[in-house]
């Protein structure tokens, strides 16, 4: 689950051997472009994914496509406490 966060928060940082298999080699192209590094310095992470081409990132995209969720049910808790 760690390194999901990790992947989601920055992909740039990412460890690939910390990845499921089926994301390495999309990972490792995202990771070589540096104007996308330069896309997620500048956006919102939500935003920064949208902006991925689908038939280069498809697999991240669909991946990372669940984890706000998990954030917006801590953020929704921290607001009632």
């Amino acid at each position: 689950m760690e390194s999901d966060i990790i992947l989601f928060q920055n992909p740039f940082d990412c460890n690939l051997d910390d990845v499921l298999v089926e994301l390495q080699l999309e990972l490792n192209d995202l990771q070589e472009k540096d104007f996308l590094k330069e896309k997620h310095t500048e956006r919102k992470l939500i935003t920064f994914y949208s902006c991925l081409p689908d038939d280069e990132f498809s697999k991240l995209k669909n991946y990372t496509a669940g984890m706000p969720s998990l954030f917006a049910t801590t953020y929704v808790c921290e607001q009632i406490l």
